[in-house]
């Protein structure tokens, strides 16, 4: 799975099969699914708990440099 930022939006690639729990709470937070191209769009304010729910869920994932600026924005 790799995240990356488009402007304002936040894009999760995946190219595994996802557990319905987890297409659940992406959709619960507003994402919107491409499943043609595997793609989860939603918007960049959830990138933080995102990124704290796929730890705590133990899914792998990569992040851009693009995302990586931005969280460290965030924290800063």
């Amino acid at each position: 799975m790799h995240i990356q930022l488009n402007g304002s939006t936040v894009e999760v690639n995946y190219r595994t099969v996802l557990k319905p729990r987890y297409i659940s709470q992406f959709k619960y937070w507003g994402f919107t699914s491409d499943t043609e191209n595997k793609i989860f769009s939603g918007n960049v304010e959830n990138l933080k708990k995102l990124l704290l729910y796929l730890s705590e869920s133990n899914i792998t994932f990569t992040i851009s440099d693009d995302c990586q600026a931005h969280i460290d924005k965030i924290e800063a």
